[in-house]
This record gives structure tokens, C-alpha cells and sequence, in this order.
């Protein structure tokens, strides 16, 4: 899974494939939820064949944690709910399994 929505950052760069990398929860304290976000569904791609085949890779990455509140319950599905209440991800689409970046579609 992962969320479609065109975010410009302050470098000017615009974002439109996001997906949640890691999930890590401090014990009693808060949830971390790491985002990577793409210039492209096509740029996931590209990074995800450059993984599996070795060869290098020319892939824009932005990264940011986002900070929840405690649930030891919080699923990698729950994160993205968590994601899409916030005001940068608002009105984001789901990019299911299997579409966007596993296709190489654009969103």
C-alpha cells in the first residue's frame, strides 16, 4: 500500500508517491511512523528493480517521521490512517498492493 498526493516541498521539489517505510513504537511514549516520498510511482519502481538488481539508481527520496500517539496496536495499515489524518496527507488516495509503484503506474 501507500498514499498518492502531490506535495511541493520547501526545496521547491514536488512529491506524489508515499509509502510508509518503518513503524516504531517507543513503549508507553509515541509511535514513529517513517515516510518515504517519491517524485513518481515510476521512481518507487525504479528504486525497488535498482534493490533487487544492483545496479545503480538516479531516485529523489525525501524522508520524514511523524510522531502518534502510544497504540501498541498500530498496524502498518492503521499507520497510513493515522498519515491521512494529518494536514499534509488530507485527501490523499490509497495506492493499493499490486498498483502505483508495483505496476509502474503514476498516481
Amino acid at each position: 500500500m501507500a498514499l498518492a498526493k502531490e506535495i511541493e516541498l520547501p526545496s521547491g521539489v514536488t512529491v506524489r508517491y508515499h509509502r510508509v517505510v518503518s513503524l516504531n513504537c517507543i513503549t508507553n511514549a509515541a509511535n514513529l511512523v517513517e515516510v518515504a516520498s517519491y517524485t513518481s510511482a515510476e521512481k518507487r519502481a525504479e528504486e525497488r528493480a535498482a534493490l533487487e538488481s544492483g545496479e545503480p539508481m538516479d531516485v529523489f527520496i525525501e524522508t520524514t517521521v511523524f510522531e502518534a500517539h502510544y497504540d501498541q496496536t498500530m498496524t502498518i495499515e492503521s499507520a497510513y490512517a493515522y498519515l491521512k489524518t494529518l494536514p499534509e496527507f488530507e485527501g490523499a488516495a490509497d495506492v493499493p498492493e499490486g498498483g502505483g509503484a508495483d505496476q509502474g503506474v503514476s498516481e
